[in-house]
């Protein structure tokens, strides 16, 4: 399968899918807690990819994260602070969604706007 058309079968980045996933952010070790239903039933499907790279981002590829918050893709309405482990997880899950999703950076802020679930 081309990454294509991987991303054609994605959920939409709307903000029940973004809820859900940032709802799970924190649970970067083990087994995922249980989920409240969801309308779509490929989101807890999503959610594995989506921890599988937010892990490897985490242990592997900080300086990328780090990135999004240096070239301004996270919106100041978002407050991650740098010392803080909670938002290095943030920015190792909204690099996977950006990359998975081949999100642009007006992409990426529109879609982290969506977000209710604050860190």
């Amino acid at each position: 399968m081309s990454l294509t058309k991987l991303r054609t079968s994605l959920p939409a980045l709307n903000g029940e899918s973004l809820d859900f996933i940032f709802d799970h952010v924190y649970e970067i070790y083990g087994i995922l807690g249980e989920s409240k239903a969801q309308k779509d039933c490929k989101l807890p499907g999503l959610l594995e990819i989506l921890k599988g790279l937010q892990k490897f981002n985490y242990d592997h590829r900080l300086d990328d994260a780090f990135e999004l918050h240096q070239k301004a893709v996270i919106p100041s309405g978002l407050q991650l602070q740098s010392n803080s482990e909670g938002s290095v997880l943030w920015l190792a899950m909204l690099l996977a969604i950006k990359e998975l999703y081949g999100l642009s950076n007006s992409s990426m802020i529109k879609a982290i706007r969506k977000i209710s679930i604050r860190n």
